[in-house]
């Protein structure tokens, strides 16, 4: 996406190069701001409603930038386009994050956050190098205005549909969070909830010797 927003800025709407780059500004904002907050929030209430609603808010915004073309305003069209986008992956990232981490144990946390980098940063990889060609775009096109805009929307509703499918797989796939009262009583229904269950007596199943 903001390979294609870049580019889409410069070349068909004739945006400077450094205000092609402040399209991305709010959001590295509001992830710098609210990053955390997020993160509480998901260990709060599990991760099942940010994971849902961040790349629902995300689709959102990558949707809003199909508004921008060769007259796109940076205040009319950009920017609130930016800020949803800043906002769904503010309320994604940090809570996808926790959970990838207390997925495992704490000695193989590091283990985790690596291949969790390392799927971000080769799906990014992948993504530039494969859908310029699915959206039709290569060579010399992307001196084209007309060629870049045509290239801008099908890469934009390629990555909305994959924000949509994320939605749909963490909503399916990723469990909702289980009140502690629940946890308590599926293990002993009849214990109370400052004491562990009582020890069988000895010699019978379970007890001590």
């Amino acid at each position: 996406m903001s390979f294609f927003l870049v580019l889409q800025l410069q070349t068909t709407a004739g945006f400077p190069p450094l205000l092609a780059g402040l399209a991305l500004l709010p959001l590295t904002l509001l992830m710098l701001a609210f990053s955390s907050r997020a993160a509480r929030l998901g260990k709060r209430i599990g991760p099942h409603v940010p994971l849902t609603a961040g790349p629902v808010l995300a689709c959102a915004g990558v949707l809003l930038m199909l508004r921008i073309g060769p007259d796109a305003s940076y205040f009319a069209d950009v920017l609130p386009a930016g800020t949803a986008l800043g906002a769904g992956m503010t309320l994604l990232v940090a809570p996808l994050t926790a959970t990838v981490l207390e997925s495992v144990d704490v000695g193989r946390s590091g283990t985790a956050s690596g291949i969790n980098n390392a799927a971000a940063r080769t799906g990014g990889l992948i993504s530039v190098a494969a859908v310029p060609a699915v959206v039709g775009l290569s060579g010399d096109e992307y001196r084209s205005p007309a060629d870049v805009d045509a290239a801008f929307h099908g890469a934009m509703i390629t990555c909305a549909g994959l924000l949509a499918a994320a939605a749909v797989t963490a909503w399916v796939f990723v469990r909702p969070a289980v009140p502690a009262q629940e946890t308590v009583d599926a293990v002993c229904r009849s214990c109370s909830l400052s004491a562990p269950p009582p020890a069988a007596e000895p010699g019978k199943p379970g007890g001590g010797t």
